[in-house]
């Protein structure tokens, strides 16, 4: 009792469990006021800085052939090749089908043997709400988003679904934007 009395606030009352404050309304009118900038001002710049879709170009070259298509950043996609663990783009299998060697092709329709995945290509672990399973994947020679050359090594893996119902053909780990450095401006909403 001794403790209540010393550390309760100068107009906090209790009264059958309920908390009540002795405040004047334009106390509590303002601080209200400046609570709700608060948390409105919070709320844009964390929409700004993490909820803010963007979009690139992405240019992929493998064994001399090229291919280009439109993809956004997911921050759903934390997928990394288990062994190197390289960041994945997840990318539709019409988009990247000019740059497929036949022998890729083979691990896409489930037929390969331990050696062709082990020596040249991956299968690269995923779950989503839908289920889980493997998806293929290879490491281009180069990946370019917006003009700009990826420094660092990256896996392309391919789904065989649409990955949206719009233009948008893949689905880049978030973690290769940071690492590039690649700023918002570069993206372009479409």
């Amino acid at each position: 009792m001794f403790l209540w009395f010393v550390f309760t606030p100068k107009g906090m009352y209790v009264k059958n469990s309920v908390v009540y404050f002795n405040v004047s309304p334009i106390v509590m009118i303002v601080t209200t006021l400046i609570a709700y900038f608060i948390i409105q001002s919070m709320t844009r710049l964390m929409a700004k800085s993490f909820a803010e879709t963007k979009f690139c170009k992405v240019k992929v070259v493998s064994n001399g052939n090229t291919c280009e298509f439109y993809g956004k950043t997911d921050t759903g996609n934390t997928l990394y090749e288990p062994f190197s663990h390289l960041p994945v783009i997840v990318v539709n299998e019409k988009a990247v089908k000019p740059i497929i060697e036949n022998e890729f092709q083979k691990l896409i329709d489930g037929e390969y043997d331990t050696l062709t995945v082990n020596r040249k290509y991956r299968l690269v672990p995923f779950q989503t709400v839908g289920g889980k399973g493997l998806l293929p994947s290879f490491m281009p020679d180069r990946v370019y988003l917006d003009n700009t050359e990826c420094q660092q090594k990256i896996y392309i893996a391919v789904c065989r679904d649409a990955i949206t119902g719009t233009t948008i053909q893949a689905m880049i780990n978030p973690e290769i934007i940071h690492k590039e450095g690649i700023h918002h401006d570069i993206f372009k909403s479409m």
